[in-house]
C-alpha cells in the first residue's frame, strides 16, 4: 500500500481533535465509546468499535468511530472489512477524504472490473474537489493532499486507459506525477508506474506522440528494477528508431532523462526524413 498509509496517518490526526469537539451525552454511551477506542488489539478494537454503532447507529461520534474502524481493520489486515467500513462512512459524508482514498485505491487494483475502475474515478474526482476537512489544520490539510492527490489522479488515468481514451489518460498520469513533492517519488512504485504508462499512453493514442512517448518510457527504463529495466529500454529504443531512423542521440537523451521527469527545452530529437514518394522512386529509376 505505497503511500497509502501515510495518506491515511494523516487524517487519523483529526480524530482526536474532531470528536474533542462533540460531546456524548449519555453515560453508558461515553463508556463505551471510551472502551472501544481503549482496545489495544485492532480486532478487538474493531469489534467493540461495532458493537457500539450496532448499539449507538445515530451517535454524534459515528463517523469518528467508522474512521478508526477502518483504521482497525487496516491493522489488523482485513482489506475487505476495511473497504466496507469505508463505505458505511462515506454513507454518512460523502466528501469523507480517508474513506475516499480506501475506496479509491482498494477498486482501482481491480483492472479487469470496468465498473470498479468508472467508480473509482468517479470517487477520485469527488476526492480532489472535496472541502478542507473542518478539524484539519491548513498544515496538516496539504499534507494529506499532498499524499492523497496522486492516488487520485493515478485512479482517474488508468480508468481512462483502459476505456482507450489516451488523451484523458495522458492528462491523469501527468497530473498525478506533477502532484509528487520529491523527485524520488517518481523513481521508484507508483511514480515510477505512472512515468511507463504516461508513456505507453503516448505511443498508443492516434496519432502518436512519440516525442512525448519515447522521453517518459525513456525515463522509465533510468530507474526501473532490473527484471523490468530492459524490456522497457527496448521499447523506448524501438520507437526512437521508427522515429528518428537511427539510434544515433539516444545515449544523450537516456542522461537527460536521468535528471529531468519532464522534457527540458534542449530535448529535440529529429524525425527522420519521409521515405521517397512514388514519383520520387520512379524520378530516381528513370
Amino acid at each position: 500500500a505505497y503511500y497509502l498509509p501515510a495518506a491515511l496517518a494523516l487524517d487519523d490526526q483529526s480524530q482526536g481533535a474532531q470528536s474533542s469537539q462533540l460531546t456524548i451525552k449519555d453515560p453508558a454511551e461515553y463508556n463505551a465509546y471510551t472502551n472501544a477506542v481503549g482496545q489495544s488489539s485492532p480486532a478487538a478494537k474493531a469489534s467493540a468499535i461495532e458493537q457500539f454503532l450496532q448499539q449507538y447507529p445515530n451517535s454524534v461520534v459515528k463517523e469518528d468511530m467508522l474512521q478508526q474502524l477502518m483504521a482497525a481493520y487496516e491493522q489488523a489486515g482485513e482489506a475487505d472489512k476495511e473497504l466496507d467500513a469505508a463505505n458505511r462512512l462515506l454513507q454518512i459524508n460523502p466528501n469523507n477524504i480517508r474513506a475516499l482514498t480506501i475506496v479509491v485505491y482498494m477498486e482501482k487494483k481491480q483492472t479487469s472490473d470496468q465498473a470498479k475502475l468508472d467508480d473509482a474515478a468517479a470517487k477520485a474526482k469527488t476526492a480532489l474537489a472535496a472541502p478542507k476537512p473542518p478539524a484539519l489544520s491548513d498544515a496538516d490539510y496539504q499534507k494529506l493532499k499532498a499524499a492523497t492527490t496522486p492516488i487520485f489522479e493515478d485512479a482517474i488515468a488508468v480508468d481512462a486507459a483502459a476505456k482507450k481514451d489516451y488523451k484523458s489518460a495522458i492528462e491523469g498520469y501527468t497530473a498525478e506525477l506533477k502532484a509528487y513533492t520529491e523527485p524520488a517519488q517518481t523513481q521508484a512504485g507508483p511514480g515510477l508506474l505512472a512515468t511507463y504508462n504516461l508513456g505507453n499512453a503516448y505511443v498508443s493514442e492516434d496519432p502518436k506522440d512519440l516525442v512525448n512517448g519515447v522521453w517518459f518510457l525513456t525515463r522509465a527504463a533510468q530507474f526501473a528494477p532490473a527484471g523490468y529495466k530492459d524490456q522497457i529500454e527496448k521499447a523506448a529504443e524501438y520507437w526512437y528508431k521508427k522515429y528518428h531512423g537511427g539510434m544515433d542521440g539516444f545515449d544523450q537523451i537516456k542522461a537527460l532523462t536521468q535528471a529531468n521527469l519532464f522534457p527540458p527545452d534542449s530535448y529535440k530529437p529529429v524525425a527522420a526524413p519521409p521515405p521517397p514518394s512514388p514519383q520520387d522512386l520512379a524520378h530516381q529509376a528513370v
